[in-house]
């Protein structure tokens, strides 16, 4: 009992300070921008005037909220697009994450269940548990990860405990995080532009897209977890 007392203060005592740390940076970088929100061009100008700090400001920002997992990534990939637009707004979100992604993957390779065990409960990893060690991991993790707006990040500490590559993790971040990424920036740069009736069907295909992705997941994987765990 006073051992999982100790491990929940470390884990929020990390989740406390990756917060503070997230926010401060939020501040300091997106006031500038929400200030000029109304100015696209004042925006560009802005940014421009930065030059590569930035892009590492921004990079840094987003790996920082695949640490911490609850913080959503979909606000990045829209400024991204709005910023810089749908291409490239795209590679530097699914780059930097990409690359957070793995790192974690490797840590917690390196330093096992200890070090997942302080940015993950253990609520959350039964949650995954089934399906990560089911036969098919590497098709299932896929698959999660092509839906917009499912928990990558968590699965970036739980795939670190199975026998996946660094390789195909690799692949599945690059490739995965594309489609809703590519969406979200889409929507970014829609707003950009003021195209409204753009923005609308960015938000109904990234609803599709969840929807078709749940319905395939469910039916192809879930069973096959569920199964794995009564062997």
């Amino acid at each position: 009992m006073e051992a999982e007392k100790k491990k929940k203060l470390k884990r929020a005592l990390v989740v406390i300070i990756g917060v503070a740390v997230f926010l401060v940076g939020c501040y300091f970088m997106g006031k500038p921008l929400l200030d000029m929100l109304d100015d696209p061009e004042q925006i560009q100008g802005y940014i421009e005037s930065t030059g590569l700090w930035g892009v590492i400001s921004f990079c840094l920002m987003n790996m920082l909220q695949v640490i911490i997992a609850f913080i959503p990534g979909g606000p990045f990939s829209f400024a991204a697009g709005y910023i810089w637009g749908v291409w490239l707004g795209s590679l530097i979100c699914i780059l930097s994450t990409s690359f957070m992604s793995v790192l974690v993957f490797l840590l917690v390779r390196r330093f096992g269940q200890g070090f997942l065990e302080l940015f993950i409960s253990d609520k959350e990893q039964s949650r995954f548990a089934k399906l990560l060690r089911s036969d098919r991991a590497r098709q299932l993790l896929f698959i999660i990860y092509l839906i917009p707006s499912s928990p990558k990040d968590p699965l970036a500490y739980l795939a670190g405990l199975t026998n996946i590559s660094v390789l195909d993790w690799t692949i599945i971040n690059l490739i995965g995080r594309f489609p809703g990424t590519f969406l979200t920036a889409l929507g970014g740069k829609s707003i950009e532009e003021g195209n409204l009736i753009l923005a609308a069907v960015v938000f109904v295909a990234a609803i599709i897209l969840y929807l078709v992705g749940r319905h395939i997941y469910k039916k192809k994987f879930q069973q096959e977890a569920e199964n794995t765990e009564t062997e």
